[in-house]
């Protein structure tokens, strides 16, 4: 689940699933709830968001016209979706949406994005490396509840947090309080139907606009709104009180109120017909109080229910009662809920209409109990005045088919009447479930803050056998009453055919749950050999060995080549992969070549070494080495750099196991040695050095020699193997006299380089004032340290060394070249002089103090 990488990976991201919006009863557009404008922000860089929103539309069931209508009712342009209403064409992506576009999409209920979606949207935008790819198991637990935590590697590549999904997984798969998460997840589930009809039971009142439409004799339409008085006035009919009368009770008002002014409105044969609808629904103000996540006043429509209001608020807390929801009117209970009735059920909850100032109570929970194990719905379940154990089941969905039905143990907080003292609080009963659900069960109280624990079924699989090793179809077999082994073999497809037949054991399981070793001679078997066709069995003479299986019998067949000790070849040298290889018999020598890549540009083709495991091992003899002729056809790619001159092919010799084979290297094989001059020479760059024995002084002069600003005897000489650095040459002599000893040979990585000349000296270290010194030929060390202020009180004097500008290091009484570096060293602090004026000083001053106090002591 790493993969379920990278995937990830130091700034952190949040990645969310697009939460709906509630549609509000008022016509004003808000952002949803739930998303913030950084989500929404992360939401539009998903790929594929905008076809997840063409398909919400088209799965939506709406039509444009719909859509439209929704959007302009929110306060929404009814044209922001409309790229999105129409299927697109195949193979082309749709157009990204906009914030706009996401928050009118989730106002109308088109965003909710499940938790498939953002999983396929996180593998889109995360590197899951091989580790972490079992993370996308436990994703599902985290989407909507917590951000999906993530990081980035060093190669700023976004990677899944695994050690903090593993936690918060972990912390999620504990038991929750039942109910909770629906009103916590984003839904549209619970938002109030803005369209269609409204149903002849809804109670008309202050706020509700209506429209009458008058056909056949006469054609009129009116538009009505219901005063704050409660009545409308129909034109020519005039006043009506319509306050709490359902729409079904204003038809009957109206077929008499009409009637008296249209002749043609009448029960028999009318000749005018009227229709009265509902266009506006009127918005009551609604209370939600006691333990919900959001207690306030919400705006809800007429036509809507308790769970409604509910929603608004964000549900019950975890301390709130999902049995025992209040209805209060005018300070009176008029209802009482039971949320239950919808979750489990799939009720529609208290139907009853909301009236504007109702206000819905959420009281503490009642008795809660948990229960967990092999149950479709593990939770914490709250329990309702004689609710028993097969109750608490039935709202855990049922048993799982593994569940053990032998008996269930409930953990139980003793009354603190029944407590013996400290740690006797708690006890445990087991209760058969066999007998519960039977109808002559006694039903099973529970208590407050029991924990149910249904126990799974055990483990070991019975009525088998276990057949291993080497058979076609290794594995499990279903022990038949009377099998035996050649059976078990049969089922197992049969025996392969480098099977070793000397020996099989079968592991049978004794009652004290130790295993016996029992050996068989599977030539003593009547069993068909599956890959040669023939049936073995025993000898002529000999009677058959077939011993009857047990249940739980393992049986074990080996192969011969498991007994084969393993045998290799090494291949080492100038071959393209030196290594260790597994020895095959007939090997030759240029098959090991070819098992290690072949040969290298350098490899000596002259003459090979093989060494090989004496006869007689023991003895002094510790290996014996054979020289093999090798020829250009051991050069298996004709293209090679080195082309190879095409010799009489010399026959290959068979190789034996635990040979070492060594590929020689061409004596002074290399390819060309660079050396670098720079600086003040005519001809600066890269040159290759030409013979072994090419010296500085020639790579000079291959350079051109030195320009008129070059500055000869500063010249500096780095090598770079063994990192040997720069090393002090005396140019000016090796020019002279090119047999000096510091006229080095080249190696490949050294170089040169002339400075211009600098007529300075630097002074450092223990000197008073470390500063350059212009040069003045003749003078030595001293002279340029008496410039540079003199020596500080903590210097080396007899160490002072000069380093002169080509690198060489020279003592104090040398003298000083032009560029060169005065170095003076500092003292160290267990050797620096010693301050005797000041010891002495202070040991006066001791003294003195001490004989005071002398003095005045014998006063006293």
């Amino acid at each position: 689940m790493r993969c379920l990488n990278r995937l990830a990976i130091s700034a952190a991201l949040t990645f969310a699933v697009l939460l709906p919006a509630r549609a509000f009863a008022q016509d004003i557009p808000q952002r949803p709830q739930g998303m913030s404008d950084a989500q929404i922000q992360a939401a539009i860089q998903q790929r594929g968001l905008g076809d997840q929103l063409r398909q919400r539309i088209q799965q939506s069931g709406l039509t444009s016209d719909q859509v439209r209508a929704r959007l302009r009712a929110a306060g929404y342009s009814d044209n922001l979706i409309d790229a999105y209403l129409t299927p697109g064409t195949p193979g082309q992506a749709a157009p990204t949406p906009s914030a706009e576009m996401l928050r009118a999409a989730a106002a109308l209920g088109l965003a909710d994005f499940t938790v498939s979606d953002t999983l396929r949207a996180l593998r889109d935008s995360i590197q899951l490396t091989r580790a972490d790819s079992f993370l996308l198991d436990t994703l599902d637990l985290v989407i909507g509840r917590d951000s999906i935590p993530t990081r980035r590697d060093s190669l700023g590549v976004l990677r899944v947090d695994s050690a903090r999904v593993r936690m918060l997984a972990e912390r999620l798969r504990q038991p929750r309080v039942f109910g909770l998460d629906v009103f916590r997840h984003a839904t549209t589930q619970f938002n109030v139907a803005t369209s269609g009809p409204v149903d002849p039971s809804y109670q008309l009142g202050p706020g509700d606009e209506l429209l009458l439409i008058l056909t056949g004799d006469v054609e009129q339409v009116h538009q009505l709104a219901v005063t704050r008085e409660g009545y409308i006035v129909i034109p020519q009919v005039g006043q009506i009180e319509v306050a709490n009368l359902t729409l079904g009770q204003l038809r009957q008002v109206l077929q008499q109120r009409l009637g008296r002014v249209y002749s043609g409105v009448r029960s028999n044969n009318p000749t005018t017909h009227f229709d009265i609808t509902v266009t506006r629904l009127r918005v009551n103000q609604i209370y939600v109080t006691g333990d919900v996540a959001r207690p306030g006043a919400y705006a809800v429509s007429a036509i809507g229910t308790v769970l409604n209001a509910l929603y608004q608020a964000g549900g019950p807390t975890d301390r709130g009662s999902f049995r025992q929801l209040r209805i209060m009117r005018g300070g009176q209970q008029t209802a009482t809920l039971d949320l239950y009735d919808y979750l489990l059920g799939g009720g529609a909850g208290d139907a009853t209409r909301l009236q504007s100032g109702d206000v819905i109570f959420v009281p503490p929970h009642g008795p809660r109990v948990t229960i967990e194990g092999r149950v479709l719905r593990p939770a914490i379940y709250e329990l309702k005045e004689g609710q028993t154990l097969k109750d608490l089941i039935a709202m855990a969905g049922g048993l799982q088919p593994d569940a053990y039905t032998g008996r269930v143990t409930i953990e139980r907080i003793l009354p603190p009447g029944e407590r013996q003292g400290t740690g006797r609080d708690r006890q445990v009963l087991d209760v058969p479930l066999d007998s519960l659900f039977s109808r002559s069960g006694a039903p099973v109280p529970l208590a407050a803050e029991d924990r149910v624990r249904v126990l799974a079924i055990s483990q070991p699989l019975r009525n088998r056998v276990v057949v291993r090793g080497n058979v076609w179809q290794p594995g499990e077999v279903a022990l038949t009453p009377g099998m035996r082994l050649s059976g078990a073999i049969a089922a197992a497809g049969g025996l392969r055919t480098d099977t070793y037949l000397d020996r099989a054991h079968i592991l049978r399981l004794m009652p004290d749950s130790t295993r016996r070793m029992i050996g068989v001679d599977l030539r003593g078997v009547a069993l068909p050999d599956s890959g040669s066709g023939r049936r073995l069995g025993p000898a002529a003479g000999q009677p058959a060995r077939d011993p009857e299986l047990q249940e739980f019998d393992e049986l074990i067949i080996y192969s011969r080549t498991e007994f084969r000790p393993s045998r290799q070849i090494a291949v080492y040298g100038s071959v393209q992969h030196p290594g260790v290889y597994t020895f095959r018999d007939s090997m030759t020598l240029r098959d090991a070549v070819i098992l290690a890549g072949g040969l290298r540009d350098e490899a000596f083709l002259e003459q090979a070494e093989v060494s090989r495991v004496p006869q007689v091992i023991g003895g002094d003899t510790l290996a014996l080495v054979l020289q093999v002729p090798l020829d250009s056809s051991y050069v298996l790619d004709p293209t090679a750099y080195l082309l190879r001159g095409v010799g009489q092919r010399t026959p290959s010799p068979v190789l034996q196991p635990f040979d070492n084979v060594f590929i020689r290297r061409l004596p002074n094989y290399t390819l060309q040695r660079n050396v670098i001059v720079s600086g003040e020479v005519r001809f600066p760059g890269r040159y290759t050095i030409t013979h072994t024995n090419e010296r500085i002084t020639d790579l000079l002069t291959r350079a051109g020699g030195l320009t008129e600003a070059g500055y000869l005897r500063g010249s500096q000489f780095f090598r770079a193997q063994n990192r040997a650095g720069r090393v002090g040459i005396d140019f000016e002599h090796i020019v002279h006299d090119p047999a000096y000893r510091d006229n080095l040979i080249l190696l490949a990585g050294d170089s040169i380089f002339v400075p211009e000349y600098q007529p300075v000296v630097q002074v450092e270290g223990a000197v008073n004032s470390p500063v350059a010194v212009s040069f003045v030929p003749g003078h030595s060390a001293d002279y340029y340290v008496d410039r540079a202020g003199g020596f500080s009180h903590n210097a080396e004097k007899n160490k002072t060394y000069i380093v002169q500008q080509n690198g060489t290091v020279d003592r104090r009484s040398n003298r000083v070249d032009p560029g060169a570096r005065v170095v003076v060293p500092d003292r160290p602090l267990d050797a620096q002089r010693t301050n005797w004026p000041q010891i002495v000083t202070t040991t006066g001053t001791l003294l003195a103090s001490l004989l005071s106090i002398i003095v005045l002591s014998k006063q006293l």
